[in-house]
């Protein structure tokens, strides 16, 4: 019996060759067929699309930029006519962010890295979500609702933390084979790899990111006895990292930036004012109307509390702390309100959606049955956002 907030017991596959009976050969044929699942590249091609149209180019011809995202843009001109990053411009998102803002000039053409990155994003966040749960069809539901997600949050904003998100879903699907299968010890060192390089375009949200799949690998290391390993996945990681941070993070010293590089990256933490705030208020209202209105507060009450195996639930909890965490320094900052700021919660937003995907794979149960008791994610997502159409006039008309 399953116990509402408790860890359920994962079921260990026995198939044997001698078995008759009808269940049996029904579990058989579908746990062969779900060990492989189509990538669906036309979907993520189109809908990468609808989304850039819908966060880039339409709030860039309309003039709806975020007033952050309007400073990048013109960072990215500047720079040609002379001058460094942290030295002569102010800028709170990594160096590399800053190098495409160059190359795209200040310039539309900054849609096109978008792309590129929601593109591989939802590739990675489809493998990551197909290995942990074997769900092909849920996990064609959570691109979905990210990449829904993805277009309204990143609406004349928030593109730094877009352009992480293929390097941190990267990251989670090493992360998520490990915890499906444990004996598939493979990847970490280019975990590391990955998230520096998402650490170059997002600081602050790889940095909690990272918290999150370390935190998760420790438990479930914990959890099965796996001190060792866990130790040599950490030294691998370690060690992927360095390889990309130090060469690229000495462009800063060599510049004579890096002390403003990193005063200029935590200032979103050093300007947080939980007493003093005159618009805390408004913080509070705002982006904890917006969250709730996401199914922020339902993702959060399900990591924490849905009861689920646990290979996801090592994710979920961490990650429900994270976006808690990320939401509450949206709600103490003293940055002018934007929607384009919650996109910083896109990346554990969608931890928190493939968690909620019941893996159906218990013995001795039909696949009709099963997949009558699990309602879809995209059945749950819809069930508790039908007042999302309220979301962009909560958005735009807030200002007013």
């Amino acid at each position: 019996m399953n116990v509402y907030g408790r860890l359920e017991e994962e079921p260990t596959p026995t198939w044997t060759g001698n078995q008759e009976n009808s269940a049996g050969g029904e579990e058989r044929e579908e746990f062969e067929t779900r060990q492989s699942a189509r990538l669906p590249l036309f979907k993520i091609l189109i809908w990468s699309t609808l989304a850039v149209l819908v966060s880039v180019v339409l709030p860039f011809v309309l003039g709806l930029i975020s007033p952050e995202q309007a400073q990048d843009f013109y960072i990215g001109w500047a720079m040609h006519q002379g001058g460094e990053i942290y030295t002569d411009y102010f800028g709170t998102s990594g160096l590399l962010y800053y190098f495409l803002q160059y190359l795209a000039k200040g310039s539309l053409l900054f849609a096109a890295f978008n792309w590129l990155a929601l593109v591989g994003a939802g590739i990675f966040l489809f493998r990551s979500t197909y290995d942990l749960t074997k769900e092909d069809e849920q996990s064609r539901q959570v691109l979905t609702i990210f990449y829904l997600l993805a277009g309204g949050l990143s609406f004349g904003g928030g593109y730094a933390t877009i352009l992480a998100l293929p390097f941190l879903f990267y990251a989670l699907n090493f992360v998520t084979t490990y915890l499906a299968e444990s004996n598939h010890d493979k990847g970490f060192l280019r975990i590391g790899m990955s998230l520096a390089l998402a650490f170059f375009l997002a600081p602050l949200v790889t940095v909690l990111y990272t918290l999150v799949l370390f935190l998760a690998l420790l438990a479930f290391n914990i959890g099965r006895g796996y001190l060792a390993r866990g130790f040599y996945q950490f030294l691998a990681v370690c060690l992927g990292f360095s390889l990309f941070f130090y060469p690229i993070g000495y462009y800063t010293v060599y510049k004579g930036s890096f002390g403003s590089a990193i005063s200029q990256i935590l200032y979103p933490v050093d300007s947080l004012k939980f007493m003093s705030n005159p618009g805390l208020l408004d913080n509070l209202l705002f982006y904890g109307l917006l969250a709730i209105g996401l199914g922020g507060l339902t993702l959060v009450f399900a990591g924490f509390f849905q009861s689920k195996p646990s290979k996801q639930y090592v994710l979920s909890i961490f990650a429900a702390l994270a976006l808690v965490l990320s939401l509450g320094l949206e709600i103490f900052s003293t940055e002018p309100i934007h929607g384009s700021r919650l996109a910083e919660l896109l990346p554990f937003m969608s931890i928190l959606l493939l968690t909620r995907i019941r893996a159906n794979n218990a013995e001795g149960v039909s696949r009709s049955r099963r997949y009558s008791e699990a309602p879809s994610v995209w059945a749950i997502f819809l069930k508790g956002n039908v007042y999302l159409p309220i979301w962009p006039l909560l958005t735009y008309s807030w200002p007013l």
